[in-house]
């Protein structure tokens, strides 16, 4: 129910934010608020989500972490999407908000590489563990 709700939330952020943009004819400032404000419901909805499925409602280091990479990578496809369908003959991107796609590409691979590093980590220590585990019983 959390996953419905926040998937709502992000949908009609980002047709209010598209629209607010046509109406005031300047994409790139609703753009960014619609990137920041998915960012944010993704994360602490998938938390929530996260809180409510669980057996034992924890707010983990691998919720975080899932969380976390959620979150930025919903907020880079949201900023993606804008610097892609946004017609550039009609209004002129600044070098700010171009950079900003570039620089953001760089972190979403910073943060997903990170994600996956860590959790494949933490998943070989827990499979070393058990296996530990069953050769000392």
């Amino acid at each position: 129910m959390a996953l419905n709700i926040t998937a709502i939330l992000v949908f009609l952020i980002f047709t209010i934010s598209l629209g607010l943009a046509r109406y005031l004819n300047d994409p790139w400032w609703f753009g960014m608020f619609a990137v920041s404000a998915t960012g944010v419901v993704t994360f602490f909805g998938l938390i929530r989500y996260e809180l409510n499925e669980s057996k034992n409602p924890r707010i983990t280091n691998s919720v975080l972490r899932l969380a976390i990479a959620s979150a930025v990578t919903i907020a880079y496809i949201v900023a993606v999407g804008f610097a892609m369908f946004i017609d550039q003959r009609a209004f002129q991107p600044s070098a700010l908000s171009t950079q900003l796609v570039g620089s953001f590409t760089a972190i979403v691979g910073t943060v997903i590489a990170f994600f996956f590093g860590v959790s494949g980590y933490v998943d070989a220590q827990a499979k070393r563990q058990r296996k530990d585990e069953d050769v000392g019983s």
